[in-house]
């Protein structure tokens, strides 16, 4: 619903804050790549990049950092920030995840990768 702010106001930090982590979740391993391979190393990477191409993005997950890996004040129990509930010193840096579209009944998944992002509390 906030997509659009949101990536605004990441694109105003990047300067401030130019190191960033993220984070995918992906519906699992639906399929392994065929052929021969030189190492083990091609052939989990040719896996990888088989199950991206095929399957949806369900959720993207980002942090920055500055270059002396300070993270954007503000997130959830920060105690600096915002005088949240956490720990007295500890700032817990703002994350933001994105959730897309997908359907259990129309994209393809793996039983057991969804089965866990929903133990975990990831929504679909």
């Amino acid at each position: 619903h906030n997509l659009r702010h949101e990536l605004s106001r990441l694109s105003e930090l990047c300067d401030a804050y130019p190191f960033v982590s993220l984070d995918t979740e992906f519906p699992g391993v639906v399929a392994r790549p065929i052929g021969s391979f030189k190492s083990k190393s091609e052939y989990a990477y040719s896996s990888l990049k088989l199950n991206v191409d095929l399957l949806k993005l369900i959720q993207l997950g980002l942090t920055l950092a500055d270059e002396d890996g300070n993270l954007v004040p503000g997130g959830a129990g920060s105690t600096e920030a915002e005088g949240g509930g956490g720990e007295a010193g500890v700032v817990v840096g703002q994350v933001w995840q994105f959730h897309f579209q997908f359907s259990l009944d129309a994209d393809m998944y793996a039983q057991d990768s969804v089965d866990l992002l929903l133990q975990s509390g990831g929504g679909l």
